[in-house]
């Protein structure tokens, strides 16, 4: 595909969204001349094309954008994890730079509970946020649902809620359900099909179709309904449920009422 400035290439019989499919692009304005020149070549040259050349090409350069996907996502997974987990080689190299700064030194275990206290600061979050982290954030400074209050929204509306640190206003449980659906969604879109796992023992909480549903609210851009004939006590432990499916911790989630 192009508009004559810019081409994208795409591999269209590989699996996955049409943006997974896509292999290269060149944007003539911005790159080089000559790296320009070779890549036309190796795709689209007649003689390449013909004798299969041009798709072995395409597939090289396929596995290296995946490999350079794969690698961008577990860097910040491997940092969180030493973060999380203390690594011996990281305690031991803190300990020396801490001995050449001030000339003494302490003991490891004092090294890595300071990692752990300060690790909030020190983690990637995102989409990148390690599985097993356990850390609290900082909640805004607003009025929330005491501990106490936890679980027991019958009469009661959300106003908001949060996700992590980003606000997120609704005007009832079914909005605040399918918000958290969205959010979802749009951060694992490759796995949102886990949803299905999670059922009840007389009704399916999610599903492709409609029928045996009671109110089904169909999850943006996925093909996948919600039942959203529940109470707000079951909604919001839906929501929980969510966040432990895909990794998260529950004080990812902050609802706020009135």
């Amino acid at each position: 595909m192009t508009n004559g400035i810019t081409w994208w290439f795409y591999l269209p019989l590989n699996e996955g969204s049409w943006e997974e499919r896509k292999f290269f692009s060149i944007d003539i304005l911005q790159q080089e001349t000559s790296n320009i020149a070779s890549r036309f070549i190796e795709f689209l040259a007649k003689e390449n094309i013909e004798n299969g050349k041009a798709i072995e090409n395409a597939e090289k350069a396929y596995k290296g954008q995946q490999k350079q996907n794969i690698l961008k996502k577990t860097l910040p997974e491997a940092w969180n994890k030493i973060i999380c987990e203390p690594d011996e080689l990281l305690v031991e190299l803190i300990n020396e730079t801490t001995e050449k700064l001030c000339g003494h030194k302490t003991n490891n275990e004092s090294i890595k509970q300071f990692i752990i206290r300060h690790k909030r600061q020190f983690l990637l979050s995102g989409e990148y946020q390690y599985k097993n982290i356990s850390h609290t954030k900082p909640k805004p400074p607003v009025s929330r649902e005491s501990e106490n209050n936890k679980g027991h929204y019958t009469g009661k509306k959300p106003s908001c809620f949060y996700f992590r640190s980003d606000r997120h206003e609704v005007n009832s449980w079914k909005d605040l359900l399918m918000a958290v659906l969205e959010i979802i969604y749009r951060k694992h879109p490759g796995y949102f099909e886990k949803v299905l796992s999670l059922k009840g023992t007389k009704r399916a909480y999610f599903a492709y179709s409609k029928k045996g549903l009671t109110n089904p609210k169909k999850i943006v851009n996925t093909g996948i309904f919600a039942e959203a004939h529940i109470s707000a006590n079951d909604i919001v432990k839906r929501c929980y449920q969510l966040l432990e499916l895909f990794g998260y911790n529950e004080n990812d989630l902050t609802i706020e009422t009135h």
